[in-house]
């Protein structure tokens, strides 16, 4: 082996963590191998062996790597050029190892190929690296998971570095990074800032600063934590905490109020633990109603202060929290400090304090309302029994007052019956008289001649038949008390059909013919023919009809003029009798259909009020309403409504 001092390469080579090795490749491609011991330390194999078979080596390689080595030796075979390979082995013990081949290929004078080469065992800096791309993954995983801003700010207040992926916001990294504080902050949250880079620097500790920026999303607040992170530097990671801060504020604001409605409650209100019912606050109405001071009570059970007037009760206000949670308006009775014994209502809630179980419950005093409800009652039991002594003495008045009528009804038809039977008889004998005078008219002429009284029988004649007109009237009369009675007394007996409104009063108007020429008045029907159907007794409105006619022209001088009109109101028939004759006053239109004596200057009988009341009953036993208004200029306008029927 040409020019070989391997015995300096083995001095070298023991102060090495490793093997050196010569491998002279002859033209005819046979080997000639040395190595220093380091071989065996490395790859378990001595020296000799490898000298001897070269492929004993190769085997060490892993099956991945073998191609791309045995690629490397080639190329510097033809090149020439020094390689440096990295690479896995497995030593004949079976322990994985990365080592480094670092060779360098020098062509001998006779064309030989000398190879000169470091064997490294690099598996511990491998290992090292391995660990720390392993970590420098998780700590980059953990950073881009982390929703915050994150900077490297220096000591003296300069931004290093920027992390903003994930965050809220997204910051050019150009306009921060080599920026100060003060370019970008406000001067007052720049200073309180740096100050809190110094004192992490100072104290090695986290270090936390809030503050509030005006940013595009309007006024949001921050919070930095600060930690060391090399020389004069430190790591800041930025939090939105403007939802955090409106809760706390929203959480303050509530325990706020529910401090201020504990305290100033008009009810007492206490919280005691679940367990033993031990008292942990009690509020001012309480302390009121109880007679314990807050002193007194906090701290004690409800059974030490004996405020439990019944202990068994608070047995059944746990059973029923246990199966609801809450209870609402529960009767107790409670023991105050003076002895007295009040009637309280109870609602209360299962509530978490701090981990323990515990009641919030409200009491109202209900004591006055429940004597006041005692007396009420026995104000309630004396009323009824005074109303049952009340309602039987009604029940016998009523009876009576039923007797009364049924005797009045008695008393009334047998009078009305023995009038009508007595008037009916002078009728039949005053009519007979007219038609026997009108028979012997010539004859009672000649004697009234011969006895030179020609006046007797003109006068006798009329008397007759003004004493004809009073029997009518009285028989007329008779007839609208017995009207009356019956239709008083009981519902107005009808005989309902729906008809036509306009036909029903053409039909009318021709049946009263013969009552308006008898008082010279005319009657203009301007009632259209679409009118809709009513359900109506004709009888009845032909009565009512012949009533209303007669009084307009009984009360007015012959040539009276009558208009009939309707139209459709509010699901109503509404029609009107209006005449020109003389008007009354306001007074009598209030009183016209009311059932009462006429003052004998009154323009009509008391016989023909009746027939003017039973009028009105007639149009209110159809649904209807009647009424008369006295016209501006001259006459009355009587009107009635009818309900219209639906189909």
């Amino acid at each position: 082996m040409p020019n070989l001092d391997f015995s300096l390469l083995e001095k070298i080579a023991t102060s090495l963590p490793g093997a050196i090795f010569q491998i002279l490749q002859k033209q005819d491609n046979s080997l000639i191998i040395s190595a220093s011991s380091g071989c065996h330390q490395l790859c378990e194999l001595k020296p000799e062996a490898i000298e001897n078979d070269f492929n004993i080596l190769l085997n060490l390689l892993r099956s991945h790597d073998i191609q791309t080595f045995t690629e490397l030796v080639t190329t510097s075979t033809i090149t020439l050029a020094p390689w440096c390979w990295e690479g896995e082995i497995l030593t004949p013990s079976g322990k994985l190892k990365w080592v480094q081949i670092s060779v360098h290929p020098e062509k001998q004078a006779n064309g030989d190929i000398l190879w000169e080469g470091l064997v490294m065992d690099i598996t511990t800096h491998k290992l090292t690296a391995e660990n720390l791309r392993t970590s420098e993954s998780r700590y980059k995983a953990i950073l881009d998971a982390i929703p915050d801003l994150i900077f490297r700010i220096s000591g003296d207040g300069k931004y290093l570095d920027f992390k903003g992926e994930g965050a809220d916001i997204t910051i050019p990294r150009a306009e921060i990074v080599g920026k100060s504080l003060w370019d970008l902050l406000p001067s007052d949250v720049a200073n309180d800032s740096y100050i809190a880079i110094r004192r992490t620097l100072a104290s090695h500790s986290l270090q936390t600063c809030e503050y509030r920026l005006l940013t595009p999303l309007g006024i949001r607040d921050y919070e930095a934590r600060l930690v060391v992170s090399g020389r004069e530097e430190v790591l800041a990671i930025v939090r939105d905490i403007t939802e955090n801060k409106q809760s706390e504020t929203t959480l303050k604001h509530l325990a706020e109020k529910f401090s201020k409605a504990f305290r100033y409650s008009p009810d007492p209100i206490t919280i005691s633990t679940l367990a033993e019912g031990r008292y942990i606050d009690v509020n001012d109405s309480f302390v009121r109603l109880a007679g314990y001071e807050r002193e007194e009570a906090v701290g004690k059970t409800a059974f030490e202060l004996n405020i439990w007037a019944n202990p068994s009760d608070r047995i059944q206000l746990l059973r029923e929290l246990q199966n609801k949670g809450a209870v609402s308006n529960l009767e107790f009775e409670f023991r105050c400090k003076s002895g007295e014994v009040i009637i309280a209502q109870l609602s209360a809630e299962i509530i978490d304090l701090e981990g323990v179980k515990c009641i919030l419950a409200i009491n109202k005093n209900i004591t006055k309302r429940k004597q006041a409800e005692s007396q009420l009652y026995k104000l309630n039991t004396n009323l009824e029994r005074q109303v049952e002594e009340r309602t039987a003495q009604l029940q016998e008045k009523m009876q009576e007052i039923q007797e009364l009528s049924r005797i009045k009804d008695v008393m009334l038809h047998t009078v009305s019956h023995d009038l009508r039977t007595s008037v009916i008889g002078n009728l039949m004998v005053l009519n007979n008289l007219i038609r026997e005078g009108m028979g012997n008219r010539e004859k009672q002429l000649e004697e009234s001649e011969q006895s030179q009284n020609l006046s007797s029988l003109p006068i006798a004649q009329s008397i007759v038949e003004r004493m004809i007109q009073g029997n009518e009237r009285q028989l007329g009369m008779i007839d609208s008390l017995l009207e009356i009675n019956s239709s008083d007394a009981k519902v107005l007996m009808m005989n309902q059909e729906v008809v036509q409104f306009s036909t029903l009063i053409k039909a009318i108007v021709q049946d009263i013919a013969s009552l308006l020429n008898k008082y010279q008045a005319k009657l203009e029907n301007l009632i259209g023919e679409n009118l809709p159907t009513v359900k109506a007794d004709q009888e009845l409105l032909r009565k009512l009809f012949v009533t209303l006619l007669t009084y307009v022209c009984q009360n007015n001088p012959p040539g009276l003029n009558i208009i009939l009109k309707a139209r459709v109101e509010a699901g109503k028939i509404r029609c009107t009798i209006q005449d020109d004759g003389i008007g009354i006053s306001k007074i009598e239109c209030d009183r016209f259909f009311d059932l009462h004596i006429r003052e004998p200057q009154s323009r009509s009988s008391t016989c023909t009020s009746l027939k003017l009341y039973m009028c009105r009953q007639m149009i209110k036993a159809h649904g209807g309403e009647i009424s008369v208004i006295s016209n501006r200029k001259r006459g009355l306008t009587i009107l009635f409504t009818l309900p219209i029927v639906n189909d």
